[in-house]
């Protein structure tokens, strides 16, 4: 019998929680706007994020693409898994092509150089 559980469970919900409100914040939404997205009474989404009932996923999947960016890079950091906005994704491709390239040049640089004194 694993008698932790609950206290993890708890833990867990108080994380959730937490992630919730700080995407919300980072992303500029307020508590009453997001009330009102999700639908619910200001005092009711007060009282869940206090631990008093439960946060609906149903209602959190009313709130803007802005919310989910934020709290699903909340999570993942919380799992070591880095997630990049796609014009960042893409800056740090182009830096790795980049780096690649230079190496590949000095490679040749070299071998270019080897050639040159043996000959």
């Amino acid at each position: 019998m694993l008698i932790l559980w609950p206290v993890y469970l708890e833990d867990t919900e108080r994380e959730l929680i937490a992630d919730v409100e700080s995407a919300l914040l980072r992303a500029g939404i307020s508590h009453k706007a997001a009330a009102l997205t999700m639908g619910v009474d200001l005092s009711l989404w007060t009282r869940q994020r206090a631990g008093d009932g439960h946060v609906s996923l149903r209602r959190l999947a009313r709130l803007p693409e802005a919310f989910w960016r934020e709290f699903i890079a909340l999570r993942a950091e919380k799992y070591g898994i880095t997630v990049l906005p796609e014009s960042e994704l893409t800056r740090a491709l182009l830096l790795v092509v980049a780096l690649a390239s230079d190496k590949k040049m000095a490679r040749m640089g070299q071998m270019s150089a080897r050639k040159a004194s043996v000959a």
